[in-house]
């Protein structure tokens, strides 16, 4: 076993994903790269111990030079396989899953029922399709506990952390989170802003275009972006628009 090398500096995304991991969870990390959020968190002394999956070789061997490096081998079980697929029921009470598609996060979720089933708490950090993240854990008999925005190299992400329960979204819930509009933190008139900024380039794009599917496009996205202004009005007036 080697020596303790010097800590693990998260990134601002990583961190805010640590932040929602309980003291004392047995963690597995899904997609972990090079491992360095179980590893940084089993130096704290945070957990006892952590599962490292990732589907591609590389990463693979980069987590397994970590925990080698950092003398965390009997402590960071590096494996090498798909999704939830790493895991046997029982052995993770927390699953991390960091920098992927909504989309593939729930498939991920679907695709091992009984290892879910033992799992306790849910960290999900998604790039897009946040919405149909959170409606596959609504509608599957999870409830968002906590949720984050934080900056990071120019990127705002979302942080989702969820426990078993019952939970019901609205459309603006289902994108933006419903703990986050709640306390409406100012990251989120930004995200929304930029997310408004992005569709508005796509409408004036396709208003160029011609041909039947082109306008149909159009349309619903002139009205989704009329959606958008209108709830990021009602955010900059502090305006409670949860269950709206």
């Amino acid at each position: 076993m080697s020596e303790l090398t010097a800590n693990i500096i998260l990134s601002p995304r990583l961190q805010a994903v640590a932040d929602l991991v309980p003291q004392g969870a047995v963690l597995a990390d899904i997609g972990t790269d090079h491992g360095y959020l179980p590893a940084s968190l089993l130096q704290q002394g945070r957990i006892p111990r952590a599962i490292a999956g990732d589907y591609n070789r590389g990463p693979y061997l980069s987590a397994c030079q970590l925990a080698a490096e950092q003398g965390l081998d009997e402590r960071m079980s590096v494996r090498l396989g798909n999704g939830l697929g790493v895991l046997q029921p029982g052995e993770a009470d927390t699953v991390s899953i960091c920098g992927m598609g909504g989309q593939l996060m729930l498939e991920i979720l679907a695709a091992a029922p009984d290892v879910l089933a033992q799992v306790r708490r849910l960290i999900l950090q998604p790039q897009r399709h946040n919405d149909r993240l959170r409606l596959w854990l609504a509608e599957h008999g999870w409830c968002i506990v906590e949720e984050r925005l934080v900056e990071d190299n120019g990127h705002i992400f979302e942080i989702i952390a969820a426990e078993r329960g019952e939970m019901q979204l609205s459309r603006a819930e289902a994108e933006f989170g419903p703990l986050l509009l709640a306390a409406n933190p100012p990251l989120l008139h930004q995200r929304l802003q930029e997310v408004l900024a992005q569709e508005e380039r796509v409408c004036a794009y396709l208003a160029q275009q011609g041909g039947e599917e082109a306008a149909r496009r159009h349309a619903e996205l002139a009205e989704r972006c009329d959606y958008l202004r209108q709830l990021a009005a009602q955010l900059a007036m502090g305006a409670d628009i949860c269950k709206k």
